[in-house]
């Protein structure tokens, strides 16, 4: 497997990265995963049961062409001179892989994921060198059916075995059991505060409600750029007293709030002429396992395992009045909000798991093999 980071210090590609190393291991004891990845300092070569992780240096500043080039050669040589192994195929978790590196593991089988924004938020010098990365690749999978059609239609051809496999959910069943009661009017986010996410209208569709006397409680997990913009958004519309910005909050804190919220809001939008859009939505998912309503926006993966109606509701995140109308329709129908809640959580809890998404990486890779050698 080659990624970018190992273990993940953040979430989005670098949790994907763990959950998928792990789940190969998992699915199939005898699997043996080496995980290349970078990291500021030294060269190093460490094992965590069956994942080995290679770490290649990187400097931390800026270099120039030649030392670029030059740290390329050093990191080959040390990846060299520590293993000999003949892999059944290699991961890559995205397409930029610097091309001496994917010249290396030509012999094997490539296997490329694309989530979203790195394929579609590029610039055009960089188009054609990514045409050729799935020109090349022996399997391509996307974490959704949208960012599928959108990839391909992007590329102008579709890449050889290409596939959808939905991303897996970060809790276990354990983590469901619990003696704490769901609070219908407890709505919950977490994302990072940035403007694709939405919270602005969420907080303005919010206001609508409170007007209209509809009792909530507002929790927003997680960091980012707009919080200091959103605090200001929250006291000028008088909400103080119903949502709140929790920040960062560790696991035990998070895992209480998926377990109380009856409803999880994450209206989020695509920017940049769509090159800035949700892939998939694990915290999305998440909460769909622990039996949240959820609200999300139309565009980009979350509209590929979300039934508006069924499982929970799609809107138009641009619309302030529908991301309130779906609202409305839930906290004040506790019946409906349960209803589509239960569906979310058995989808979440049938479809959506890490180890059928590693295991259908390897039944294509397999089929691709396959078919190369007939």
């Amino acid at each position: 497997m080659m990624t970018a980071f190992f273990p993940p210090e953040v979430g989005g590609l670098q949790t994907y990265s763990y959950r998928v190393a792990k789940a190969f291991c998992e699915n199939d004891p005898k699997t043996r995963v080496t995980v290349v990845t970078t990291h500021v300092g030294e060269h190093s070569d460490e094992t965590d049961r069956n994942i080995r992780i290679i770490k290649l240096a990187k400097s931390k500043l800026p270099t120039s062409f030649l030392r670029n080039i030059h740290n390329k050669i050093r990191s080959i040589r040390f990846l060299f001179s520590i293993t000999h192994e003949k892999f059944d195929f290699t991961h890559s978790t995205t397409w930029h892989i610097p091309a001496i590196f994917r010249n290396w593991y030509r012999k094997t089988p490539i296997a490329v994921s694309v989530h979203g924004a790195e394929v579609f938020d590029i610039s055009h010098d960089k188009l054609d060198r990514m045409r050729s990365v799935f020109r090349q690749a022996a399997v391509t999978v996307s974490v959704s059916k949208p960012i599928r059609l959108k990839f391909e239609a992007l590329l102008g051809f579709e890449p050889t075995c290409s596939a959808v496999a939905w991303n897996g959910v970060s809790f276990s069943a354990a983590d469901q059991k619990a003696d704490l009661a769901m609070d219908p009017t407890k709505i919950l986010s977490v994302c990072r505060l940035i403007s694709r996410k939405n919270v602005e209208r969420a907080i303005r569709a919010l206001a609508i409600l409170r007007d209209e006397n509809i009792p909530f409680q507002f929790n927003i997990a997680g960091s980012g750029p707009l919080r200091d913009d959103l605090q200001q958004l929250i006291t000028e519309l008088n909400l103080t007293e119903r949502v709140a910005l929790l920040g960062w909050v560790d696991d035990n804190q998070l895992l209480h709030e998926y377990r109380t919220s009856g409803v999880f809001l994450h209206p989020q939008i695509a920017l940049a002429d769509g090159g800035d859009i949700e892939g998939f939505g694990i915290s999305i998912a998440d909460a769909m396992f622990f039996g949240a309503c959820p609200i999300a926006g139309k565009s980009g993966g979350p509209s590929d395992f979300i039934e508006d109606g069924v499982t929970g509701r799609l809107v138009d995140g641009e619309s302030v009045a529908e991301i309130a109308d779906a609202l409305r329709d839930v906290l004040t129908d506790h019946p409906l909000q349960r209803r589509l809640g239960s569906a979310a959580k058995d989808f979440a809890e049938t479809q959506l798991s890490w180890g059928a998404h590693a295991a259908k990486i390897v039944e294509l890779v397999r089929r691709s093999t396959e078919t190369s050698d007939s």
